[in-house]
């Protein structure tokens, strides 16, 4: 199913194939500019998870539009993925890195 990026909940994440470190998108308009520069080498199986757990994926037409998927991320797999954003980038002590919600945690490694 197409989605237009209003149906994202903003923050968002986008979490590249085979990488762990994560971009973090603020809201549309900040979107829509990571996509004018990175289209070309946006692979079908980048994701972009949004702050209630939903999972897009990049339409692979060289398009602007995301396709919403059947998955939603619980507060524990986006905290596991921000933890292995946050230890790719050097940081200690991740495994005591918590919040209570998915912007919220979101948030706190981006904000």
């Amino acid at each position: 199913m197409q989605n237009s990026i209003q149906s994202v909940h903003w923050p968002a994440v986008v979490k590249l194939k085979s990488d762990d470190e994560l971009i973090f998108i603020l809201d549309a308009l900040q979107f829509d500019h990571y996509v004018t520069l990175n289209l070309l080498h946006t692979q079908p199986e980048d994701l972009l998870i949004d702050a209630t757990g939903v999972e897009y994926r990049f339409d692979g037409k060289l398009t602007q539009q995301i396709i919403r998927t059947e998955r939603l991320w619980s507060l524990h797999e986006v905290l596991e993925m921000l933890r292995r954003h946050l230890s790719s980038n050097g940081a200690c002590c991740v495994a005591k890195f918590y919040a209570n919600s998915i912007p919220e945690a979101m948030m706190n490694v981006f904000g």
